[in-house]
């Protein structure tokens, strides 16, 4: 048992409402168990807790593919850690975010390929030099009227090499010619080499592929002689991961009956706990007890779970109905 399908029961006012969810299909879902993994994180759960203090914050949002339940303090702005230091590696972290983006992220057709020649002395070796190429490369692609997203990794010879994503296609020879002209490299002979389009077949292909590209860490290793190697990934051209539905612990009124309801993102966070734990359960796994309030991320969850809340919404309204308001 996934985040696929799942028994439901979701409490309002003094009752439960029992809402059965029947298998989702999407095309767009990939084995989350394995995409997590490949990133350095346990399957199922990430960093697993569900405050159960009456009134406390909380916000569960689903995406395409995954959900999130977080608890952020009222009032309370969130500050990043001050300047930030040079980059020289990726971090698992950064890992997670990775795999997390391209996992929910959609739009994304068309796969590309940029590389540098095989002569030595035409591979730079200053990351500011490769980002300056990527950005004037990037601005170009975005004129074309694509956007998409990005992976930077050294091939064996320590030359970097760029994995590109867009969001349409756009002729080889058109991107050949300006990859040639931007990186300072406009040698008939090598006009072609480094460059390589295609279409991706399965929808799921970027989530796939930046597990795989998470788990290849020799890959990530920057070479001696490689300075200042900044960002190894990102989204460009207003390229976002868009949430489905967000929910909050809020209470409201049922503006039909007049009742005040409690918030749905605590309830709900606990069905897709249940889920998760049913997954890890059949996978031989021990249960997770949450015991704080960090949230956590029901991978594989995001289908699932803006269903169920779709039914909730559907049960509200039918309830309200019956009662004649």
């Amino acid at each position: 048992m996934d985040c696929s399908t799942g028994e439901f029961r979701f409490p309002l006012n003094s009752g439960f409402w029992q809402t059965k969810i029947g298998r989702v299909e999407t095309a767009e879902r990939v084995d989350a168990a394995s995409a997590v993994a490949a990133a350095g994180a346990s399957p199922g759960l990430v960093i697993s807790r569900i405050s159960r203090q009456s009134g406390s914050s909380s916000v569960l949002t689903v995406y395409p593919v995954d959900a999130k339940e977080r608890h952020p303090q009222p009032g309370v702005k969130r500050r990043g850690g001050g300047m930030r230091q040079a980059v020289t590696l990726l971090s698992e972290s950064s890992k997670r975010r990775m795999v997390f983006t391209f996992r929910n992220v959609v739009g994304l057709e068309v796969f590309l390929h940029l590389t540098y020649p095989g002569k030595p002395e035409l591979v730079p070796t200053d990351g500011r030099e490769v980002k300056r190429h990527w950005d004037n490369m990037r601005r170009w692609l975005v004129r074309q009227g694509v956007a998409g997203g990005w992976f930077m990794e050294f091939q064996r010879r320590g030359a970097p090499h760029l994995h590109i994503f867009l969001t349409g296609p756009i002729p080889k020879e058109k991107v050949a010619a300006a990859w040639n002209r931007i990186a300072g490299q406009d040698d008939p002979d090598n006009l072609m080499a480094g460059i390589r389009i295609e279409s991706m077949r399965e929808k799921h292909m970027p989530a796939a592929y930046a597990a795989k590209y998470a788990s290849k860490s020799e890959q990530k290793d920057v070479p001696e002689a490689f300075q200042n190697v900044g960002r190894f990934w990102g989204l460009f051209g207003g390229l976002s991961v868009e949430p489905v539905v967000q929910v909050d612990n809020q209470e409201r009124l049922d503006a039909a009956t007049g009742e005040v309801l409690p918030g749905l993102a605590v309830p709900a966070a606990r069905v897709m706990r249940g889920l998760v734990n049913a997954r890890r359960r059949a996978a031989g796994r021990p249960k997770f007890r949450d015991s704080g309030r960090q949230g956590f991320t029901g991978y594989g969850c995001g289908p699932a779970m803006a269903r169920y809340l779709e039914r909730v919404g559907e049960s509200a309204q039918a309830a309200g109905e019956e009662t004649g308001t």
